[in-house]
């Protein structure tokens, strides 16, 4: 008993000095008309189009590929931190897939349903994937890709990921 509780209290001793107080995590948060509540990992309803690694890559790695759903092709475009492209190139059209299904449920003591988000459940619905591919791409920093209308996450391109 003595045991748990002084771990619980180290627990909050650490989360409450590992960063300060009011600061914001580094969370995308472009998705304007999205309530408080429903955070991008979570929001099947208003899914972003644009899908990176947002853990980020590594410069020297030859691999450095996103998605983008979209109803047609076009171009993308990787833009650093400071508003300049970097680097632009062609949507290469993956594939059409099934859009993903989820249900995420919110419980206070795991008796209380607080809140609940279900994917469509009805007839099986797919969408067109686009595959960007910015391998050339290994300059460190931060980014993000423009296509179809929108913009994802940042990402970083770092030795140190």
């Amino acid at each position: 008993m003595i045991k748990n509780a002084l771990f619980s209290a180290l627990s909050f001793f650490l989360i409450s000095i590992s960063a300060p107080r009011g600061a914001v995590s580094e969370i995308d948060r472009t998705c304007t008309t999205c309530p408080p509540r429903v955070n991008d990992s979570l929001n099947v309803f208003h899914r972003r189009p644009i899908r990176v690694n947002q853990v980020g890559y590594l410069p020297d790695k030859t691999r450095k590929i996103g998605f983008v759903a979209a109803a047609a092709g076009g171009e993308y475009h990787i833009v650093a931190e400071n508003g300049e492209t970097v680097f632009y190139g062609a949507l290469v059209k993956a594939g059409d897939f099934p859009k993903p299904r989820m249900s995420a449920s919110g419980y206070t003591n795991s008796i209380t349903l607080d809140y609940r988000f279900d994917s469509d459940t009805g007839t099986s619905v797919s969408e067109t994937i686009w595959q960007i591919n910015f391998s050339a791409l290994n300059h460190p920093g931060r980014y993000r890709v423009v296509a179809a209308g929108d913009t994802s996450a940042s990402f970083l391109i770092q030795p140190d990921i």
